[in-house]
């Protein structure tokens, strides 16, 4: 090919790349204008997505001790880090602690660790307060975390955060590793390999581009979209009339589980807080329609508060102290600060600050730390 035709070609190729970088920068001002609704995307951070977890015997996942793993969500990247004893810590452990025990809301990898709830605690109290949450955790996996750590780590009391949306059942799907078919077992947490962890770049783009948020929530939707509603139906079935049976029936397995805690916290000497936070669409009234909707079911039927209000209940039937999260969250929201993550209903780091806020003076009312 000669000089002038080789110019010719790379002019128009150069012209093609540009069109398709104006088209981008169109179809993500686009999607900025458009935006997500509340609750459209979760961020449904599977142990062992990025080679972070290793399989164990009762808790099927724990997270590799010393690790690091990289996390970008929309406006967000965060990098998580594990110590020794696989709690989200970064300095050493030296003196008297109170352990935080809970699932992806305590995990809260979508936040730095200095702006989680657990870190805020330890600067509003003086106490040094230990992150041991995990996603997918439930009352039971706590209470086996809890036995671990207690004989390893100088612990003074305990904090357990109770998210009402899947605790619950959590509880009642509660089975130790070595209980599951050999199948799923030898698959390691939530049946995946592990593949080492690392920068995802997928979750650099998620991190930074609106459009590609858009993207994944419809691929999601187009693939999974079955599997997905089934599970979203049984997460928010007991937040409606027709859920009230298999409600009942997960409270009183989740009483077994609280009432095994409070026991062995008590032998222990170790005080017991069991902070209870709510479903999102509960406090953002925005959420439910788009949550509702996902699980084939109707918002307008909902009873959101019956779930929340039935553990609380249960907590004072066990006299375990306990911090209702909801009117502080509620009066937040109410008042603009936005608690949650917009498009994915974890609490944000305002939400993160509401929370502490609202454990600290539930401490002091009990006298601890």
């Amino acid at each position: 090919m000669t000089t002038a035709p080789r110019k010719r070609a790379l002019g128009r190729l150069g012209l093609i790349l540009a069109g398709l970088a104006l088209g981008l920068v169109g179809a993500e001002f686009a999607a900025r204008l458009r935006g997500l609704q509340p609750g459209q995307h979760v961020l449904r951070g599977a142990a062992g997505d990025q080679g972070w977890a290793e399989p164990h015997r009762l808790l099927q996942y724990v997270p590799r001790p010393g690790i690091c793993y990289r996390k970008g969500v929309l406006g967000q990247r965060t990098e998580v880090c594990f110590d020794e004893h696989s709690l989200r810590e970064d300095d050493p452990i030296t003196g008297p602690s109170w352990l935080v025990l809970g699932d992806s809301f305590t995990h809260a990898e979508a936040v730095h660790r200095h702006d989680s709830f657990p870190a805020l605690l330890t600067e509003q109290t003086g106490t040094r307060f230990l992150n041991g949450g995990l996603s997918g955790w439930g009352t039971w996996e706590e209470l086996h975390r809890y036995r671990e750590l207690r004989d390893e780590l100088p612990l003074e009391g305990v904090v357990v955060v109770f998210f009402v949306g899947n605790d619950l059942l959590d509880n009642g799907d509660f089975r130790p590793l070595d209980e599951l078919p050999p199948q799923d077992a030898d698959a390691g947490p939530m049946g995946r390999e592990f593949t080492g962890g690392g920068w995802n770049p997928g979750d650099a783009l998620m991190s930074v581009s609106v459009l590609a948020n858009i993207i994944a929530v419809e691929r999601e939707r187009r693939v999974h979209s079955p599997h997905l509603e089934e599970a979203w139906r049984r997460e928010l079935t007991i937040f409606t009339p027709g859920g009230s049976e298999r409600l009942a029936q997960l409270l009183g397995e989740t009483r077994e589980a609280l009432s095994a805690l409070q026991r062995e916290t008590s032998q222990a000497g170790h005080p017991l807080l069991v902070a209870v936070a709510p479903e999102p669409a509960e406090v953002a009234l925005e959420w439910a329609a788009p949550s509702f909707d996902k699980a084939g079911l109707d918002p307008t039927e909902s009873a959101l508060d019956v779930p929340r209000r039935s553990v609380l209940t249960l907590l004072d039937e066990l006299r375990i102290d306990r911090c209702d999260l909801e009117p502080a969250l509620r009066q937040a929201q109410d008042a603009g600060t936005e608690p949650f993550l917009r498009w994915d209903g974890h609490w944000s780091p305002a939400g993160h600050e509401v929370v502490a806020d609202a454990i600290t003076a539930c401490l002091e009312r009990s006298g601890a730390p």
